[in-house]
């Protein structure tokens, strides 16, 4: 219970998390495939796969490795002559990068900015956070850039990593992603990206030659003399996009010869004027229509398909183009690999996923207007609108598989946030469009209504928190217009929990209040109980413990009163904790001696094992620290027990502290050297991070205030990582207390005005006893000053 996100049950409508998976609206029942499998992925290592027929760019190639191939990384910038999409920037910059990996081994990381895309452009802290996850995937989002950065470059720091952006939009998007030696970065883009310590690279068109040889390569088995492929290429403008196009397009048209295609073409322009491709010359606009064209003219149901896949704004796998063609993912391979032979669809044989080139998309949205007697069905309204519907209930799904890959813990914590990574351009994409088509749409509110709940954990770590509120804020709208209340409540008291993270605690009540309206309207006395104890932890934040605890008595009432001992043992452990915050510290006891039977009574080891270590650190507070270290140590056994590796290491931080309180130090410091080691090990950053602040306690009670300093610091960036305000005033608390032990008075006195700061912010009842200290140093070094001023003053005036 407490701060954690609700689910909303949503009566009438509905969408499944089990194997079946189905979208149950008022009038009809669409049931998708099963969820997205998530296969072995590594993210350091994101590389696509090199274009077995790479044709020429010798000169280009050896440039670029040239720029990257130093002991201290390098930057290269490869842009477009005329600025044209389709000369092969990307393909270039993969094709070098495979050839780097000797000098780059530790990650090959490449971000899509998306510059020239119908999906927004990534803002350089989306970009930033996609490499850093590279390496701590269970990093929160941060909306501060200058935090951003911070942490983008301290994680590159020291790290042989190459970063390919690709598709920027301007020399403003990537400036701030330059990473730090030894480092590579490769930046493509369709005009220069001036970047200081870039090598600019201009990518031309092909020389004929070579265009004619890669235009044949595609062409196969198609035959043409000399002139024939010449024209074809001249044709194509030399542009290797337009050339495996016509290639492609001649290797499948048997009814059509080199000649007739050539003099197809040539009539083409005259007549595709509605056709069009923005920033081609005519030729290459033609080239492309009018594989389109004949497409649509010979197989108008393959076109309609083609045309389908234009609502994907990113790449995708086959089973997504099965849901949005609405039929069994083994009959979709005959159409996917179809659109490859003509050309019309990319594919990358390591990710097995399909993308539409930039310059197709516009092409699918017009392509059966040239077909003026073709029956209106294949290329209709309605059926592109079927397209964007179930793209969006596809997604939904696959937002719920990554979600029940996290709850599994372990491994699956990994591959439920690469799942959705992988995915996430797509699955914003469906949540902007439930919430585009609210008014106009039968689905859309149903989905709006849902996608908060269906990944709120992953949500939670990579959504950042106002885009997260936007979401829940619709959700609500949506919820009201179904008439559904106890969703309602729910995603309310979720914008609660979000702006709880905020440190907006008052606006935080605001909204748990309301929440807590619905459920007393409707009879809900479970979510009652739930808005009652969210409140109760928003006081606790607030430092109103004696309001808190109000709040978790009337929570306990109810939890009696329905029966839920899983929720009356969480609420007994939160009073607990309340009374000890208040230093009622046996009266704590007796509360989580409570929460233990019951917990022991339903059979709940996770909670038997939390009440026990919440009992250790009454036990500590009392002084009795062989009793608390007796309990931490019970708890251990039973975290290892379950397999729960996250308690583990909590548990083994609980007993350093208890060894510190014993004045055992080392004996401290190897406990939460285990702590920390298991933390990096199941990539629990915020686990992390208080094992690293721990270790720098521990080192400045053995007086290497140096050595406490580096390990404070440490913490202090995965607080910031991890979008942790609490934690990060209390490490900057930290840091400001050591270097004051050192006589470091300006340090100090800078990290605790941040530390102030901060707790202000969030309401913190730290933030009385931080200014008290700081007023503490102030002093000091005004009574420094005064002494010095008054030694130079008696040496002047010869004063003894």
């Amino acid at each position: 219970m407490g701060g954690g996100p609700e689910a909303s049950g949503d009566g009438s409508v509905a969408i499944g998390k089990g194997v079946d998976r189905s979208i149950i609206a008022p009038n009809a029942t669409i049931t998708l495939q099963s969820p997205i499998a998530a296969p072995g992925y590594s993210p350091l290592h994101q590389l696509p796969s090199d274009l077995p027929d790479f044709t020429g760019r010798d000169t280009e190639v050896k440039d670029l490795i040239a720029a990257l191939d130093r002991d201290g990384g390098g930057a290269a910038a490869v842009s477009a002559i005329r600025g044209m999409g389709g000369i092969g920037k990307t393909t270039l910059a993969v094709h070098a990068a495979r050839r780097l990996l000797h000098r780059y081994p530790d990650a090959q990381i490449l971000v899509n900015l998306q510059g020239h895309s119908e999906a927004p452009s990534l803002t350089p802290v989306e970009a930033m956070a996609h490499v850093v996850r590279a390496f701590h995937p269970e990093m929160k989002a941060e909306d501060d850039p200058q935090r951003m950065e911070a942490i983008y470059r301290s994680v590159l720091a020291g790290q042989r990593a190459l970063i390919i952006l690709d598709n920027a939009a301007d020399t403003a998007q990537v400036e701030s992603l330059l990473p730090p030696p030894p480092c590579g970065l490769i930046v493509t883009a369709r005009d220069p990206i001036p970047l200081h310590g870039a090598v600019p690279l201009r990518l031309g068109l092909l020389p004929r030659g070579e265009a004619v040889a890669l235009l044949r390569s595609a062409a196969r088995p198609a035959e043409a003399t000399e002139e024939e492929w010449d024209r074809i290429a001249e044709l194509c403008d030399d542009l290797p996009l337009a050339l495996r196009v016509a290639g492609s397009f001649l290797a499948h048209a048997e009814d059509c010869s080199a000649a007739d295609y050539i003099a197809d073409l040539t009539d083409a322009r005259n007549r595709l004027d509605h056709l069009t491709v923005s920033g081609t010359r005519g030729d290459v606009g033609a080239v492309l229509a009018q594989s389109a064209r004949r497409l649509a003219e010979s197989d108008p149901a393959l076109a309609a398909l083609w045309q389908c896949l234009s609502v994907f704004p990113a790449d995708f796998d086959r089973p997504a183009a099965a849901a949005v063609w609405g039929i069994e993912e083994k009959d979709a391979v005959g159409p996917l690999r179809a659109l490859l032979e003509h050309g019309l669809l990319l594919y990358d044989g390591d990710t097995k996923r399909y993308r539409l080139h930039d310059l197709m998309r516009p092409l699918t949205r017009d392509v059966f207007a040239t077909v003026p007697d073709q029956d209106p069905s294949p290329g209709s309204e309605r059926r592109f609108e079927n397209a964007q519907t179930m793209f969006a209930l596809h997604y939904a799904v696959a937002l719920s598989a990554a979600d029940d890959l996290y709850l599994k813990g372990g491994e699956g914590i990994r591959s439920g946030l690469a799942l959705y990574d992988r995915e996430s351009i797509n699955i914003l994409a469906a949540a902007d469009w439930a919430i585009e088509k609210m008014d106009c749409h039968e689905a859309a509110p149903i989905l709006a209504n849902h996608l908060p709940d269906a990944g709120v954990y992953v949500f939670s770590l990579r959504l950042p928190t106002r885009r997260r509120i936007g979401m829940l804020e619709a959700a609500v709208q949506a919820a009201q217009s179904l008439g559904h209340k106890e969703a309602e409540g729910n995603h309310l008291g979720n914008l609660g929990i979000a702006y709880a993270a905020l440190g907006e605690t008052r606006r935080a009540i605001g909204h748990h209040e309301q929440a807590l309206l619905i459920s007393r309207k409707i009879g809900d006395r479970r979510g009652e109980g739930n808005r009652l104890g969210n409140l109760g932890n928003a006081y606790a934040d607030l430092g109103e413990t004696r309001c808190a605890i109000d709040h978790y008595e009337q929570a306990l009432l109810i939890a009696r009163e329905i029966g839920d001992r899983r929720g009356e043992g969480n609420h007994l452990g939160n009073l607990g904790s309340a009374y000890a915050a208040l230093g009622e510290t046996r009266r704590a006891i007796d509360h989580h001696q409570q929460a233990l039977v019951i917990s022991r009574e339903i059979g709940d080891q996770r909670g038997e094992g939390s009440d026990l270590g919440n009992l250790g650190l009454a036990y500590a507070d009392l002084g009795e620290t062989r009793r608390a270290i007796d309990h931490h140590q019970q708890a251990l056994l039973i975290a290892r027990e379950i397999g729960d590796r996250r308690s583990e290491g909590n548990t083994f931080g609980n007993l350093g502290n208890a060894y510190a309180d014993l004045g055992e130090t080392r004996c401290a410091i190897d406990h939460h050297e285990q702590a920390l080691l298991i933390a990096r090990e199941i990539s629990n950053r915020r686990g992390e991070g208080s094992s690293l602040n721990n270790l720098g306690l521990a080192y400045a009670d053995l007086g290497e205030t140096r050595r406490a300093i580096d390990h404070h610091e440490q913490a202090l960036l995965v607080a910031r990582e991890i979008g942790d305000r609490r934690s990060e005033g209390n490490r900057l608390g930290n840091l400001g207390l050591a270097y004051a032990d050192l006589g470091e008075t300006k340090q100090a006195v800078d990290c605790l005005e941040q530390a102030l700061a901060i707790f202000e912010a969030i309401e913190s009842p730290y933030a009385e006893r931080v200014r008290g200290r700081l007023d503490e140093l102030r002093d000091k070094t005004h009574a420094g000053w005064f002494r010095r001023w008054l030694g130079w003053l008696r040496r002047t005036l010869g004063i003894p």
